[in-house]
């Protein structure tokens, strides 16, 4: 999945793996879900908006009550990743 990344996105890709280990609601998530969390990084790092796609994607492959489980890690990802994007949108 990494290698898949262009090369700016794999920096952000990084950003987000380490946003993950470090929250607490990824140290209390299964080895398949924290599995889970990796691939939606990969799919945040291609787009900075699609939080209704990878929750998608979450639900189609995944039980419902996994996706619930990890709906709370995709908003808040989504919205740091928002504020980020919209502050270098108005620093230009």
């Amino acid at each position: 999945l990494y290698r898949s990344l262009a090369r700016s996105q794999r920096s952000l890709y990084v950003n987000l793996c380490f946003f993950y280990r470090r929250s607490a609601l990824y140290r209390s998530l299964t080895c398949s879900q924290r599995s889970l969390a990796r691939s939606l990084a990969v799919l945040l790092a291609r787009s900075l908006y699609v939080s209704l796609y990878v929750c998608i994607a979450c639900c189609m492959s995944h039980s419902l009550a996994v996706c619930k489980s990890l709906l709370p890690l995709h908003s808040v990802l989504y919205r740091s990743l928002y504020r980020r994007s919209h502050a270098r949108l108005l620093a230009h």
